[in-house]
């Protein structure tokens, strides 16, 4: 059972290897962006703009910024087949936000961002 746990891990690891090699992408990029588990925005805490990662939509998908009152404050349509966006947060006041990104199958995903 070892043996086969063993042969189980170096494979994925060796596939793993490989899908870097591929795409050049670093190992922390390759998981957050092909999987799709992660959405990171930097800098964070930002001031004038940011860039969010998020996972590649292969249709137009949407990004909206969020105050702490549910208020959609902003919306930015996100191009296909895209990595990251850079969102313009210069004329929002100091405070936390939420970024959501919604791709058209319904995949929702949000992060904490910090305006100061």
């Amino acid at each position: 059972m070892k043996k086969i746990l063993l042969f189980a891990f170096l494979i994925s690891v060796s596939f793993a290897t490989q899908a870097q090699a591929t795409t050049g992408l670093t190992k922390t990029a390759w998981l957050t962006n092909n999987t799709g588990k992660v959405m990171q925005a930097y800098p964070n805490p930002a001031t004038d703009q940011v860039i969010i990662q998020h996972v590649s939509s292969p249709v137009t998908a949407v990004m909206s910024v969020i105050n702490s009152n549910g208020r959609v404050l902003q919306q930015h349509t996100v191009v296909p087949n895209t990595l990251q966006t850079t969102l313009h947060i210069g004329l929002l006041d100091n405070g936390i936000y939420i970024v959501r990104f919604e791709a058209a199958r319904g995949d929702i995903r949000t992060l904490q961002l910090v305006k100061k």
